[in-house]
């Protein structure tokens, strides 16, 4: 009878949440997941001197008694959560049954009293819309680490003292709560196949905003080894155990076949990097098997992005996970059907809107000289360039350094506190002297946007999705920017210009067009469609 290995089939399998009903589910970690990665996030934090937070939520005592979130009540609360953050962020109970925990990664420093008073905000608005019944009894806190660091310190004060006797009369092989900090603890130190590529997702995407680089180790047996025998894995593990980092993740990536090592933020050199690990790993795993055995161990490195590689292309990561292949697969079906009702949509608003057409035409003409409609080079979902057509708006001729500069100008201001505010007041250029009378009129309301149904019926763009960008604008874009193009086709409207049009800045429009990417789906579209007319009759943010 083969050995019972705690290692082999440790960690355990994440819940699930449908986020938006329509669109890719959020991962809802248990205490034990949740505590694990919260303890790799503090060693990130202490390694690179970079800040993360720890949201919390809590029912208010009562009579100086807590008390524990019903299962109704945390199956609204998490997708709750969810809507607050970024794919690089992630959820789940930090005290199962009473405190649901959020962790908000790579922030930038800021004072932390304004800091976090802003970050509970918007999760306070978001619960008491989703929970309007249990809103008045939430508590919601925020802890920005290296500042609050002294939180976890006291692991066990968030639990009753009744649940607290309890956790001393566990069985010696599940680890306590406060050995779930520990990276290193036993049950934990391997985790399974679904924890694992999803933090292999999430980090690639961390990789993409941050710009820096991440290895994927990938460890396999030839069949002779006995690869088919799950004890024969344990000296591996223990190897790889003892050639990581505090910060890298180690797990199942096929459970069976293969064994991952995520290796997180690597600086300077990728090559020379993995050249060290391959050469650690390798002493390590010869320490561990027979001689014959360590002929049948096979080693490969995948580096995010590929070495070499542009600020553009896919990655050799992306090829090795099938839950990106096959969101790509649902993503083909929704765009053929969008495709139809694009076509349906374009020509039936072209026709019905041909009188204002001919109104707007005439109006451009006797304002001011040259032709009625201007073409701007824009790029669609493939970096491919397209002619845009707009009404033109400003006076023929009209040079574009201004907006370049200002283009420049906007998209660095997302990492500059002092000019986060002015970035937020406009997205678009102000008070430019090219722009026409007619034109800042025609801007205001956004009606210089109506010829580009040609482009929605030649198939350039779609009725709904993120802008398209310009080609001077994407010289500026750090990795992670290009998502909004690449996972989606652009569009007249979107997630962006309903919710805040001009009044946002760079990174937090890319964020909407990234949400809308993960969760698009044909009600989204439509709701988006209900919801522009309003937003372009407000005038709220446009210029």
């Amino acid at each position: 009878m083969p050995r019972q290995n705690v290692l082999i089939d440790a960690g355990l399998t994440p819940r699930s949440y449908d986020l938006m009903g329509d669109g890719e589910p959020g991962r809802v970690y248990d205490e034990e997941v949740f505590h694990y990665f919260l303890a790799i996030e503090r060693k990130r934090s202490e390694r690179s001197h970079s800040s993360f937070s720890l949201l919390l939520v809590e029912l208010k005592k009562e009579a100086g008694v807590r008390k524990r979130i019903a299962r109704d009540v945390a199956d609204r609360l998490f997708p709750g959560l969810w809507l607050c953050l970024r794919e690089t962020d992630f959820v789940g109970w930090y005290r199962e049954g009473w405190v649901a925990g959020a962790v908000l990664t790579q922030l930038a420093h800021t004072p932390a009293p304004d800091f976090t008073r802003q970050l509970s905000q918007r999760p306070s608005r978001v619960l008491r819309a989703l929970l309007p019944d249990v809103a008045d009894f939430l508590q919601v806190s925020s802890y920005q680490f290296p500042a609050h660091a002294d939180v976890l310190s006291e692991p066990l004060s968030f639990i009753p003292s009744s649940s607290r006797a309890r956790t001393g009369n566990r069985r010696r092989d599940q680890p306590s709560v406060s050995r779930g900090f520990d990276v290193r603890s036993d049950r934990l130190r391997f985790i399974n196949e679904d924890l694992f590529k999803g933090a292999l997702i999430r980090d690639r995407q961390r990789a993409d905003r941050s710009d820096q680089s991440f290895v994927l180790l990938l460890v396999m047996l030839e069949e002779k080894s006995g690869a088919d025998s799950l004890w024969i894995w344990e000296p591996i593990i223990e190897a790889l155990t003892a050639a990581k980092r505090e910060t890298d993740v180690l797990g199942w990536f096929d459970r069976g076949s293969v064994i991952g090592v995520i290796l997180t933020e690597i600086r300077g050199s990728v090559a020379a990097s993995i050249r060290g690990i391959d050469a650690r790993v390798r002493q390590e795993i010869v320490k561990r098997l027979r001689a014959e055995m360590v002929d049948g161990v096979s080693i490969r490195f995948h580096a995010h992005p590929e070495l070499g590689s542009s600020k553009g292309e896919s990655s050799p990561v992306d090829k090795l996970l099938p839950e990106l292949s096959s969101r790509q697969d649902r993503a083909k079906a929704y765009d053929t059907i969008k495709r139809g009702l694009d076509v349906i949509g374009s020509l039936m608003l072209l026709g019905t809107l041909s009188p204002l057409f001919l109104v707007i035409a005439v109006l451009v003409k006797l304002n001011s000289p040259g032709p009625v409609l201007f073409r701007q080079t824009r790029l669609r979902e493939t970096l491919k360039p397209f002619a845009m057509l707009k009404f033109r708006t400003m006076y023929a001729n009209a040079g574009d350094t201004p907006h370049q500069e200002y283009v420049s100008w906007f998209i660095k201001s997302s990492d500059e506190a002092k000019d986060r505010d002015k970035a937020r007041q406009h997205f678009k250029l102000t008070e430019d002297p090219r722009v026409t009378p007619i034109g800042r009129l025609l801007r205001k309301t956004s009606l210089d946007e109506l010829p580009q149904l040609w482009n929605v019926l030649r198939g350039d763009m779609s009725l709904v999705g993120p802008r398209p960008p310009l080609p001077y604008e994407v010289e500026h874009y750090k990795r992670w920017h290009y998502r909004r193009v690449l996972e989606a086709k652009p569009g007249i409207t979107g997630l962006w210009q309903v919710a805040g049009r001009s009044r946002t800045t760079f990174e937090e429009m890319v964020r909407l067009d990234i949400r809308y990417a993960r969760t698009r789906s044909l009600r989204r579209d439509l709701k988006i469609l209900i919801a522009t007319p309003a937003a372009v009759i407000g005038g709220e943010g446009a210029c």
